[in-house]
């Protein structure tokens, strides 16, 4: 595939299963031995895992809105830098719901290959948990 039609896959999977919800759209897009080089270490490998982090993002965070800011392709490789946007609405990472909003910019890259998604790799996690409320704010 083309760094454009890479591009294409990835924003058609983020826009499909983490804005709308559609879960069903992993099958399609995700390859069963996906790897989340982000994921915690209850979360269970492969698709389903990548599944069970976009419902349970949906179940804590219902408002939340995200906008690709922009994306950048070379090889097998798409770079995403995100912006979202939500408030704290449900106990989550073990916290009661502070009801505070945030915003966190993040970047994601995937590796894609024969038309799905096959690894990710995410930052900012600490970040989004300090604005929440989950952890501290350091000093």
């Amino acid at each position: 595939m083309s760094t454009e039609e890479n591009k294409a896959l990835v924003r058609r999977y983020m826009e499909e299963l983490f804005q709308r919800g559609n879960f069903a759209i992993v099958d399609e897009l995700v390859a069963p031995d996906y790897i989340n080089h982000n994921a915690g270490p209850n979360n269970p490998p492969g698709a389903e895992g990548e599944r069970q982090i976009a419902r349970y993002m949906q179940e804590n965070w219902p408002d939340t809105t995200g906008t690709i800011d922009f994306m950048v392709a070379e090889g097998d490789k798409v770079v995403v830098y995100e912006t979202m946007h939500g408030t704290h609405q449900r106990a989550a990472f073990g916290a009661q719901p502070t009801g505070k909003p945030f915003t966190l910019k993040h970047i994601v890259v995937y590796r894609v290959n024969g038309g799905k998604v096959t690894e990710g790799w995410s930052d900012n996690i600490f970040d989004f948990m300090e604005q929440i409320g989950v952890i501290p704010t350091p000093g």
